[in-house]
């Protein structure tokens, strides 16, 4: 009798302690599942959660402070986080902190972090609907990965096949080789070099020249601002105008004394007929004819190159307008 109350005193006492230990073991996993304590609510919304599950850590600054509650779909494109967290937490985390979902090492589970943003913000409240940043999608970057690879293969292809090319051609490696080519190469660059110091040097002037003629600096300048020198310049070419038709008018002068000449040549007793069976008047009045006719030949050459002048041409053109 004795025998079978210590037997039970002994059984009571495993139960007891067994369930003291399975009591302490849900309360230890409850209280790091915020399933005992106070916390609050707070969300983020994905387009792709990837793998994240009810349980999955909260974590802010590297520290546990939460888990995900439960994941809902809000529309075909949107799924929504709701994580629970410590009540303290309240007063630190703010509104603009940013939501993110990332690994637990490189093969974990995956976690939520949350990231503060520096910057004045209110502090959270439960409910509250937090930022979230798209996270890295591992299939993505994986099929990136094997692009990446195929192309470097291929490129990595390419290079030995030229590399092989240009080990079988013993033409470029002479030419490589041979010093005559390097300083024709370093001779040629040389006088590139002073052929473009002197293109830019000559610009330079050029420039130079520009600005200060359009400032009315040096004399093509003080020419083309001299109101005075274009009043000249414009009387001038009122002469020059006027003796043109002087000479035009002498001209017509002359053919109709020649044609009186051939008239009087027929008239024995004319005075042109004893001048020109006088040789010495007839090679005088010859000679006089051959100036004249080349004077005019040369006034002629003045006109034509005074209306080709920069300068006149302008006013060549007003001219035939009003003509």
């Amino acid at each position: 009798m004795e025998k079978k109350t210590t037997d039970t005193i002994k059984l009571g006492a495993f139960v007891i302690s067994g369930l003291s230990v399975l009591i302490i073991l849900l309360y230890m996993i409850g209280k790091n599942r915020n399933l005992f304590g106070s916390n609050i609510i707070i969300k983020a919304r994905f387009e792709n959660v990837q793998g994240l599950k009810s349980g999955n850590n909260v974590r802010f600054g590297g520290i546990d402070i939460g888990t995900v509650d439960n994941i809902n779909f809000v529309d075909d494109s949107t799924l929504e986080v709701n994580m629970r967290i410590e009540n303290s937490m309240r007063n630190i985390i703010k509104k603009n902190a940013i939501v993110s979902i990332g690994t637990d090492g490189l093969v974990g589970n995956k976690i939520i972090n949350i990231i503060s943003i520096p910057g004045e913000s209110a502090k959270i409240k439960s409910h509250d609907l937090l930022p979230s940043k798209k996270a890295i999608d591992t299939d993505e970057m994986l099929r990136t990965l094997y692009k990446t690879n195929n192309n470097i293969a291929s490129i990595t292809e390419q290079l030995n096949t030229t590399t092989k090319r240009l080990n079988k051609s013993t033409g470029l490696w002479r030419l490589l080789a041979d010093k005559s080519v390097y300083d024709a190469i370093k001779k040629t660059t040389y006088n590139l070099n002073s052929s473009s110091q002197s293109i830019k040097n000559s610009s330079q002037s050029i420039h130079e020249i520009i600005q200060s003629t359009e400032n009315g600096k040096g004399g093509l300048g003080l020419l083309l601002r001299d109101s005075n020198f274009r009043a000249e310049l414009s009387t001038g070419m009122e002469n020059i105008q006027h003796a043109t038709a002087e000479i035009k008018q002498a001209g017509e002068d002359i053919v109709k004394i020649s044609s009186n000449i051939n008239q009087a040549m027929n008239n024995e007793k004319g005075l042109i007929p004893v001048l020109l069976k006088d040789s010495i008047q007839a090679n005088y009045l010859k000679e006089t004819l051959l100036n004249l006719k080349d004077g005019t030949k040369e006034m002629n050459k003045i006109i034509t190159a005074t209306q080709k002048c920069f300068l006149f041409r302008k006013y060549f053109k007003r001219l035939k307008k009003k003509e």
